[in-house]
């Protein structure tokens, strides 16, 4: 099954849509403080540009249909939290 890069799923509080490069500084961000990669499959990126790789890697997936990685942002104020 192939989901379009435009799909985007909302709620009256959130959107769920496609990781996008505009992501990469959230990730950067939040991947600095200790502990946050616990418990997940991944450890913090080395460098920002780690993080633009795995977001192109994570777009091709999605165009080829063998993966999709979302990205959580709030409605109102729009901007992504997960």
């Amino acid at each position: 099954m192939n989901i379009s890069l435009n799909t985007n799923l909302t709620t009256e509080r959130l959107k769920l849509r496609p990781v996008d490069l505009f992501d990469v500084d959230l990730v950067w961000e939040v991947s600095r403080f200790e502990g946050f990669t616990d418990g997940m499959t991944w450890e913090p990126p080395a460098s920002r540009q780690e993080i633009v790789e795995i977001t192109h890697r994570n777009l091709a997936h999605w165009e080829q249909g063998k993966d999709y990685v979302f990205t959580i942002s709030l409605l109102k104020p729009a901007c992504p939290i997960g």
